[in-house]
């Protein structure tokens, strides 16, 4: 095989790599994305759920005055 065809083929053969590699490197970017939003929709649920608890547990009214 000529040196040209051999370089044409690794050419080619290697492409298919580069193209592998940057749709992974884009396939962890948008599990990093999703998982960063799981996790600000984890934080809210646990403030509500605390908020809720807060407010159900609060004393109220004139109870606020125990002198």
């Amino acid at each position: 095989m000529s040196g040209a065809t051999s370089r044409a083929d690794g050419r080619q053969t290697e492409c298919p790599r580069l193209c592998r590699t940057r749709l992974r490197a884009a396939e962890i970017q948008d599990e990093l994305f999703v998982r960063t939003i799981d996790i600000a929709r984890a934080r809210i649920k646990i403030g509500m759920a605390n908020l809720a608890y807060n407010l159900s547990t609060a004393p109220s009214g004139p109870s606020l005055i125990t002198a």
